[in-house]
């Protein structure tokens, strides 16, 4: 009777263990779950099909604020800022998870309060800038050189063209041309590479490499590529 009172035991205590295991994850198991699922990327067939929806709905909710959306793709000033990039993330997630959100009734709204907000603000930051940088450029002790041109293709680090920008600063160069999606100042990742040289450079954005090329071209300059 011992024997079996034993096996009983035992037999229980297995049973206990297996559905305490299968009631609970390891510790780490959930949060690791959700944070997978918050990056499964979404299905680029559907994305597709339903980006142009998207795109009138966010464009509607903007221009009810006052807002033209066509600004955001237009807007030289807000190449690269992060309203665009919200505006981007709405038309076309990458997530699954931000598709599912993109298609919450109320998510065009808020999306457009966001962007016009993020606009608003990186458009005063570059006026402040600019009329920070050009008063120091006009107390630069030695002009720049203005048949010295450096011209930035599709660079995608901000430390890269900050790094850049004191490499001008000391030779001379009379401007920059950030091309493309190439960050440019006051994006707060090249600012503070420059480390102050930002300010006492010329810096020009432009959308298209080949055309500044094209036009520096026909303006006598001499390309080299590097």
């Amino acid at each position: 009777r011992i024997d079996q009172l034993r096996a009983l035991m035992r037999a229980a205590l297995m049973l206990l263990c297996l559905r305490r295991s299968s009631t609970f994850a390891p510790r780490g198991t959930r949060s690791l779950v959700t944070r997978r699922a918050a990056k499964e990327p979404a299905d680029d067939a559907v994305v597709a099909a339903g980006a142009a929806e998207r795109r009138k709905r966010l464009d509607r909710e903007l221009a009810a604020l006052g807002f033209d959306a066509e600004r955001l793709e237009g807007d030289a000033a807000l190449r690269g800022s992060a309203a665009l990039a919200t505006y981007r993330r709405f038309v076309i997630p990458k997530t699954a998870k931000g598709l599912r959100d993109a298609l919450a009734p109320a998510r065009a709204a808020s999306v457009a309060v966001d962007v016009v907000g993020l606009a608003r603000q990186h458009l005063a930051e570059q006026a402040d800038w600019l009329r920070n940088r050009d008063r120091s450029l006009e107390e630069r002790p030695t002009p720049p050189h203005a048949d010295l041109v450096v011209v930035l293709d599709g660079l995608r680090s901000g430390e890269n063209v900050g790094s850049v920008l004191r490499t001008v600063e000391t030779a001379g160069a009379g401007r920059v041309i950030c091309c493309g999606t190439t960050p440019a100042p006051p994006t707060p990742a090249v600012l503070r590479a420059a480390m102050g040289c930002a300010d006492l450079v010329s810096v020009e954005r432009a959308a298209s490499t080949l055309e500044t090329v094209l036009e520096l071209r026909r303006g006598g300059f001499l390309g080299w590529a590097g």
